[in-house]
């Protein structure tokens, strides 16, 4: 699996929402609740500008944060399967499942 536009696609609610499952610390979901908040783009071809958008979802591309953000909010994917099964780099997944048949897989 090779999600298209990974960090664009984020959720900030659901991530919100994973980090508290997780069991990170409230004032951590309430800054990246926040880092995703009141965001907006313009699109620039050659010399024209667009007005600013609001974004609705999505990671910032060049964060640092965004990528750590990123792998917390897929984290249930890497916990399909046995552990040897589950790979995974950036936004690139895959789940690999072994059996006799395919009704075993």
């Amino acid at each position: 699996m090779d999600i298209q536009g990974a960090f664009d696609t984020i959720l900030r609610n659901r991530l919100i929402l994973r980090l508290q499952e997780q069991g990170w610390p409230p004032n951590l979901a309430r800054w990246v609740g926040s880092f995703m908040q009141d965001r907006s783009a313009r699109i620039r071809y050659q010399d024209i500008v667009t007005d600013s958008s609001p974004l609705q979802c999505g990671l910032p591309q060049g964060s640092p944060v965004s990528p750590m953000l990123f792998l917390l909010y897929t984290g249930p994917i890497y916990r399909l399967g046995n552990a040897q099964g589950r790979f995974g780099y950036a936004d690139d997944t895959a789940i690999l499942c072994v059996g006799n048949n395919l009704d075993e897989t």
